[in-house]
């Protein structure tokens, strides 16, 4: 513990008692004196505690000659007690107080009286008593006042801080038009004043001092002391006054001002107008007098020296107003960094030796350039006038950077180093590099905001790692990031920025080459609020490719977070389908986050995806996935206090792909035939149904129909069905082609004119609610429009197959185009003779009924005729299909078919355009030979046979041909034994093997096609045998 003063001096008791407050430290005290009717002692308290650290004293009792007492400060904790000695003596002399004797024109001034006793001492405090203050001008006319009396009140010293007792003693005083020992005067005029205090006591009004204060005006020189110029130069001093605390140039000359030089052999002035001019090396004080008031004077030292070393310094503009304010410069003994955008100051500076902390003033004799030849990179300009004074115009630059690259700036300056002597310059060369602006960025491929969203859960902490480019940088420890909140967001030596906490930091990345140039990035971090599937990839696809799904996380805002795939582990998924429509994709065949990018394509406005599931799709069908995120909560963060269980779902659906398959039947028509069972039940598989092209005569039409593609998504999402004529200009096409949509998914096409072309055919869904993809399937269908190079006829075929049709063109045929190799047929019945176009290339066509065909047979007299029980109109209809009536009679006959022209009910139009068709010499026929066989019979038609090894029985074949083919249908009963050769076709041996009974087949694979009969076989025991014969049996004796 221990007390501020150890003895203290005090007057005796006047008008109001004197007091002074005496403070400790280190401790509470109590207080105890010797005296208590020369001074008492009044504790001072804390606000927070009865502790007392200091005490007022006063001095209770009137002058009787000097008194000495003591108080005593004991301290309560550790019982040490310290005392201080307390005087009480009469003033005998006061004397003003200020630390100036000169004050500035508008200046405030506080004088303070002290006061001393007879032996020279100072007294402690004058807080209480009164005074009398007077201020009187020096000169004979006392109405003009320099100094004016400010009450207390009204200056600063009213802010006492809380210990306002002593303060508010004087304010008393003064409002009973009393002083105290504060007085306060301001600077109201140019001249002197003579301020008087007189101590207003009782016994004391001799005791009074008086001072003599001078009021001038504050001036300043520029430029600022110690001034450094070389020699031969002229230097234009600008002397400034303050008024109101206002800085004003004076206009030289002035009939107040007069200058001089102390060492006139080192520069001469100019007595009025304040110019030096230099005349040799050394140094003088230039000197400016106030001829108002003696004695005020303002000197600036001016120093003629040699230039040795000439810097550029780089000064960015922070300040786009009319005035620059640049910050830290930066020499040219470093590289300079500049990058567009950004303004800076280049400032000109000259040194000469011994004086490295003080610049030259440069001079116009100095001629100072500061050029560059470098206009591609930036634009060097003057400083406007308005912008800084004219010294800074002269010496400086504004330097605005335009584009990447290197530069350079050269400076120079002129000097003499004699008076009689010839000029020399200093040079400099600056390098300049000019950066690109520095730019943060944490997605490659996306427009990167300046605010990154990233989500937090107890035990997540989500990273994203910032990249940079420009501000020169080349590696990436060219650049330094900065965090202004680590507890919320911290930033790596990789640049890997990670989510500590919800909250908000600011990511400052700059360039290690230039601390200007630099970005920033919020970084804002919360806990998420929703779970969203990210509507960039297709909800349908097709049957044999991938389905990609994602999700997203979306602060409370309905931000997506710019970085959340820390939390795929913690999403689960799951598939909803009654068909197995969909198969997740194994995890180790699943796409990176960067291929899922790929297939999705920009997403920047839905946010990076958290999560992500692949499917394969098996199956026609639809399914639903989800995807669910929890998080429990967790006591030790505040923020987090409730648990979090998010869900997102998304419809999904897998399309067989859209295929045209012909759904007309050219059977009758010219054409191939068409499964149409197959077609209606809507088999799967139908590839091999689904033409690439179609080949129709003109005049002729053909059914197509589409089978696939996307179903409707529902009534909300637009579904479309559209079919688009491609490939040739359009006039073209509608004059050669005609599509007409006959029901959903049905359309006929008609061949109007020769001709290729394409059929586009699209089906799908467009974009709607929870479709955010257009899933359109298309097919393409080429029409081929043109006549047939030849025809192929076939027999005795129910269909008119590809197969079959491929096989009979590819059939050998003499010069008259006739099948070498005939057809062999059963007689006594009816056969099927059908006649199919060929194109030029070898294809089919799809349809040929719009041309007629004439059908011929010869040599078939008593063996086969046309069958002509059909009107002349189903003639003409079916003219590419006949029937022919096979007697009872075996033999060779020949049937032929014809084109001879177009049908009558083709339009004439298309008849005129295609008048000249092949003739038959010209391959547009087709004959084919008959082989008539007797039909194929078996005797007997029933066979007994005895149950024995040994039991056999021939059969006998008669009619078809030699090329037979025999089986049973159970080997068990009955045995082949031998087999009809070709040596002996007429007969096969059967063989018992067991009871029962079975079916012999007897098939003529020399037929087409194949025909077959039967006998029907059974083994059985004998049960009982029978004696059959005549009436009567002869015997004969011997």
């Amino acid at each position: 513990p221990h007390l501020a003063d150890l003895s203290v001096l005090l007057p005796p008791r006047m008008t109001r008692p004197v007091e002074y407050r005496l403070v400790g430290g280190g401790g509470c005290f109590t207080w105890s004196l010797d005296h208590h009717d020369i001074i008492s002692v009044k504790p001072e308290y804390n606000d927070s505690s009865r502790c007392s650290t200091s005490a007022r004293l006063a001095s209770i009792a009137p002058y009787s000659g000097r008194k000495e007492t003591s108080v005593y400060a004991t301290d309560i904790i550790s019982g040490i007690t310290i005392h201080c000695k307390v005087f009480v003596d009469k003033i005998s002399r006061i004397r003003i107080f200020h630390h100036s004797v000169k004050i500035d024109l508008d200046e405030i001034a506080t004088l303070r009286v002290h006061a001393f006793d007879d032996e020279e001492n100072v007294f402690s405090t004058l807080v209480g008593l009164q005074f009398m203050w007077q201020l009187t001008p020096t000169t004979l006319d006392n109405s003009n006042h320099h100094l004016a009396h400010i009450p207390l009140k009204e200056t600063h010293l009213s802010d006492c801080s809380g210990f306002c007792v002593e303060m508010n003693a004087r304010f008393e005083l003064e409002d009973r038009d009393l002083g105290s020992d504060f007085f306060v005067v301001k600077g109201v005029g140019i001249g002197q004043e003579v301020v008087s205090a007189q101590l207003f006591e009782p016994q004391f009004e001799h005791v009074s001092d008086t001072i003599t204060l001078t009021v001038a005006e504050a001036m300043s020189l520029e430029p600022p002391s110690p001034v450094l110029v070389t020699l031969g130069v002229s230097v234009n001093f600008k002397l400034k006054i303050f008024r109101q605390k206002i800085a004003q140039v004076v206009n030289l000359p002035s009939q107040y001002h007069l200058w001089h030089v102390k060492n006139s052999s080192v520069a001469q002035v100019d007595s009025s107008l304040g110019v030096v001019h230099t005349l040799s090396l050394g140094f003088t004080d230039v000197v400016v007098e106030d001829t108002r008031v003696s004695g005020h004077q303002q000197v600036s030292s001016l120093r003629v020296v040699i230039p040795r070393t000439l810097f550029l310094y780089l000064v960015p503009v922070m300040d786009d107003s009319g005035h620059f304010h640049g910050i830290t410069s930066i020499p040219s003994s470093e590289v300079w960094y500049v990058f567009p955008g950004q303004k800076y100051m280049v400032l000109a500076k000259a040194f000469a030796e011994g004086f490295d902390a003080r610049e030259i003033f440069i001079t116009e004799e100095n001629n100072l350039r500061l050029e560059s030849s470098t206009v591609e990179l930036w634009n060097l300009s003057q400083v406007p006038d308005n912008s800084l004074g004219s010294y800074e115009v002269q010496t400086s630059r504004l330097l605005f950077p335009i584009s990447q690259g290197e530069g350079y700036l050269v400076a120079a300056l002129t000097y003499q180093a004699e008076a009689s002597g010839s000029a020399k310059v200093l040079k400099l060369l600056q390098k300049v590099n000019v950066c690109s602006k520095v730019k943060a960025t944490w997605d490659e491929g996306t427009d990167n905001s300046n605010i990154i969203y990233l989500p937090w859960v107890p035990g997540v902490y989500q990273e994203v790692e910032l990249m940079a480019v420009g501000g020169c940088g080349k590696t990436p420890e060219d650049y330094k990031l900065f965090s202004s909140d680590e507890s919320v967001v911290s930033v790596s030596d990789s640049r890997t920025v990670r989510a500590k906490k919800p909250g908000q930091a600011v990511i400052k990345v700059v360039s290690t080459f230039d601390f200007l140039n630099f970005d920033e990035i919020i970084i804002e971090v919360s806990s998420p609020s929703a779970l969203a599937i990210l509507p960039i990839f297709p909800v349908e696809v097709a049957v044999g490719t991938q389905l990609h799904a994602a999700v997203a996380f979306k602060t409370s805002n309905g931000h997506p977070y710019s970085r959340c795939d820390y939390f795929s582990a913690f999403i689960r998924w799951s598939l909803l389908s009654e068909n197995q429509t969909f198969e997740v994709v194994d995890a180790s065949e699943a796409l990176t986050v960067e291929a899922l990018k790929h297939h999705s394509g920009s997403s920047a406005q839905y946010g990076n995806p958290c999560a992500w599931i692949s499917l394969n799709a098996s199956a026609a069908g639809r399914a639903t996935i989800v995807a669910t995120f929890s998080s429990e909560s967790d006591s030790y963060f505040e923020t987090f206090n409730e648990p979090i269980f998010l869900k997102a779902t998304s419809k999904v659906s897998a399309y067989y792909p859209l295929l045209v398959l012909q759904a007309g039947n050219g059977n009758q028509f010219g054409g191939y035939w068409v499964d149409l069972s197959r077609l209606q039940s809507g088999i799967q598989n139908m590839g091999n149904n689904s033409p690439m092209e179609l080949y129709l005569v003109p005049g002729s039409t053909m059914d197509v129909f589409l089978f696939g593609g996307p179903e409707q998504w529902d009534k909300v999402v637009d579904f479309v069905e559209t079919v688009d004529v491609v490939g040739a200009l359009e006039n073209y096409i509608i004059g050669s082609t005609a599509v007409q949509k006959i029901s959903s998914g049905l359309y006929r096409v008609s061949c109007q004119s020769k001709g290729i072309f394409k059929l586009l055919f699209s089906r799908g869904n467009m974009i709607g609610k929870d479709h955010p993809v257009p899933a359109v399937a298309k097919s393409e269908l080429s029409i081929v429009c043109d006549l047939p190079s030849a025809v192929t006829l076939i027999a005795n075929e129910n269909e008119n197959r590809l197969d079959i049709l491929e096989a009979a063109s590819k059939a050998d045929r003499s010069p008259n185009r006739l099948q070498v190799s005939p057809v062999v047929i059963s007689n006594g019945r009816s056969i099927r003779l059908a006649a199919a176009g060929v194109h030029q290339n070898g294809r089919f066509f799809a349809n040929s009924s719009s041309l007629c065909l004439r059908w011929e047979v010869t040599e078939c007299e008593g063996l086969a005729y046309l069958d002509q029980d059909e009107d002349a109109e189903m003639l003409e209809q079916s003219s590419w299909e006949r029937f022919l009536v096979l007697q009872n009679s075996t033999g060779m006959c020949t049937a032929r078919a014809t084109v001879i022209g177009f049908s009558s009910r083709i339009a004439s139009k298309t008849r005129e355009e295609h008048m000249f068709l092949p003739s038959e010499h010209d391959n547009l026929t087709d004959a084919i030979q008959l082989q008539i066989v007797s039909s194929l019979r078996v005797t007997p038609a029933y066979v007994l046979l005895v149950s024995h090894r040994e039991a056999q029985e021939t059969l006998a074949v008669s009619g078809g041909t030699c090329f037979l083919d025999a089986s049973t249908n159970d080997t068990h009963v009955v045995q082949i034994v031998q087999h009809p050769g070709k040596a002996l076709c007429s007969q096969l041996i059967l063989g018992a093997r067991g009871l029962g009974s079975a079916v012999v087949t007897i098939q003529d694979i020399g037929l087409s096609p194949r025909v077959s009969t039967s006998s029907l076989v059974r083994v059985a025991n004998v049960d009982w045998i029978q004696i059959l014969s005549e009436e009567h049996i002869s015997i004969m004796v011997q």
